[in-house]
């Protein structure tokens, strides 16, 4: 399969995206302050990281304007039809990092958090499913703290203290002695 190139919308004769997930400033000239032209090359950005995602920055010299870019989100506006107008760019295989054009998918925030889910990559604060629940209930009713219950769970104690919070029960129950005193 050959590459092809798209300009990016909003960045036309500036920034372009690859087929393959990469995003290439084109080849073009500029005015300096002094009045002397000055010629760029076309080149591949080099991404950073963040948290798993290629993220670009992209900088227009002419207008001062700066703003950073998940390169998987500036791929699908170039190639993915979006009838739907669906918010969220979405991984098929879960690789974040993987931008090409045939992994890529525009979904609503449901079907995105439905698919990290099944991706086994939800948040893990809540408790994940309706098994759990009645475990947490059981276990703080013997007397273990929140956190400990987060352990056995392997729940964050924050998320369980929310959970509680949320359905109106206690979180600073505590044990009692056998006199009845706390």
């Amino acid at each position: 399969m050959s590459l092809e190139l798209r300009e990016i919308p909003g960045w036309e004769g500036v920034y372009a995206a690859r087929s393959d997930g990469q995003i290439v400033s084109l080849a073009r000239a500029f005015v300096r302050s002094n009045g002397r032209p000055q010629p760029v090359r076309s080149r591949v950005l080099k991404p950073s990281m963040c948290k798993g995602y290629r993220q670009v920055v992209l900088t227009d010299i002419r207008g001062g304007r700066r703003e950073h870019w998940f390169a998987h989100r500036l791929v699908a506006m170039c190639f993915v039809p979006n009838p739907e107008n669906k918010p969220h760019a979405n991984h098929k295989n879960s690789i974040r990092s993987d931008n090409r054009v045939e992994n890529l998918e525009w979904v609503t925030v449901r079907e995105n958090a439905i698919h990290m889910r099944k991706a086994g990559r939800g948040y893990k604060g809540w408790i994940r499913s309706t098994k759990e629940w009645p475990i947490a209930l059981r276990l703080r009713a013997e007397g273990l703290s929140i956190r400990e219950i987060g352990r056995r769970l392997g729940i964050s104690h924050s998320g369980l203290t929310s959970r509680f919070r949320a359905l109106g029960l206690r979180t600073d129950l505590y044990v009692s002695n056998s006199k009845g005193t706390p």
